[in-house]
C-alpha cells in the first residue's frame, strides 16, 4: 500500500496571497485570474518569459504592473497533522500530491517540508507533474516513481472532485475524504465502498490502519 495526500485543507492551510490573488489585483480581466491560475501557472514547470506574456494577455495585465517579487504565502500543517503522519508512515509511505502553482508553489511545498518532511516519502505538486488533480495522470505518476500498481494507492484528500472522484478514476484502492471544509458529499460517493468520510486525520489514521490490516498478507505460525 501507498498513501497519496492533499496538502491545503488536509494536511494544514496554505496562508498568505496565493498566485490567483495576486492576479486579481492586477488585472484588468480579475475574474479570470482563478481559470489561469489553475489551467496555466499549476501546470507549467516554471514560470518563463513567455508564460507570463500569455498570463498578462489572457488577464489584461500591463508589464508595468507585473511584480517584479510574487509574494508566496506560506503552509501551517494542522495542530494535529505530525501525530496523525506519524502513525500513517508506520503503516505505508505517504506522498503529498498538490495542485498549487510555480510561482507559490515551491515555498509552500518548503514549509510543508520543514514540518512534515520526516513522515513523507516524497512531495509531488501539479507543475512538476504538469497536471493537476483530478487528473488520473497524477497519480499514475506517482505509481510509476514507487514502482507499485495505482490500485496499491489509498489517497486521503479534502475535495470530493479533486481528491476523490479524481483518485478513483484512476484506479486507486480506496479514497478517504477528510472533511475539513465541512463539503456536501453526494450520495454516489458517501455510498461508494471504496470511499471513508471522517472528520479529521486522526480519523483518517484509524481508516488507514484498518485498510493496511486487510491488504496485509497472510501470516501461518507453527
Amino acid at each position: 500500500m501507498l498513501i497519496t495526500s492533499g496538502v491545503g485543507g488536509t494536511l494544514g492551510s496554505f496562508h498568505g496571497p496565493g498566485t490567483a490573488d495576486v492576479l486579481r489585483e492586477i488585472a484588468l480581466a480579475p475574474d479570470d485570474a482563478a481559470e489561469i491560475d489553475r489551467n496555466i501557472l499549476h501546470v507549467v514547470p516554471e514560470l518563463t518569459d513567455e508564460v507570463a506574456e500569455l498570463v498578462r494577455e489572457r488577464l489584461l495585465i500591463s508589464i508595468s504592473d507585473w511584480p517584479l517579487i510574487w509574494p508566496t504565502g506560506g503552509f501551517t500543517a494542522f495542530p494535529g497533522t505530525l501525530t496523525a503522519l506519524e502513525r500513517v508512515a508506520v503503516l505505508a509511505p505517504v506522498v503529498a500530491l498538490s495542485n498549487v502553482s510555480c510561482i507559490s508553489g515551491p515555498a509552500r511545498m518548503g514549509d510543508l517540508r520543514d514540518q512534515c518532511g520526516q513522515f513523507l516519502a516524497g512531495v509531488c505538486t501539479s507543475y512538476q507533474l504538469q497536471a493537476r488533480k483530478p487528473q488520473p495522470r497524477c497519480w499514475a505518476a506517482v505509481a510509476a516513481e514507487h514502482r507499485i500498481p495505482v490500485g496499491d494507492i489509498v489517497h486521503l484528500g479534502d475535495r470530493v472532485l479533486e481528491d476523490v472522484r479524481g483518485s478513483l478514476a484512476a484506479g486507486c484502492r480506496a479514497a478517504v475524504l477528510v472533511d475539513t471544509r465541512n463539503v456536501d458529499v453526494p450520495a454516489d460517493i458517501r455510498d461508494d465502498p471504496r470511499v471513508t468520510v471522517v472528520r479529521d486525520l486522526a480519523d483518517a489514521a484509524d481508516r488507514l490502519a484498518e485498510l493496511a490490516a486487510a491488504s496485509a498478507p497472510w501470516r501461518c505460525s507453527l
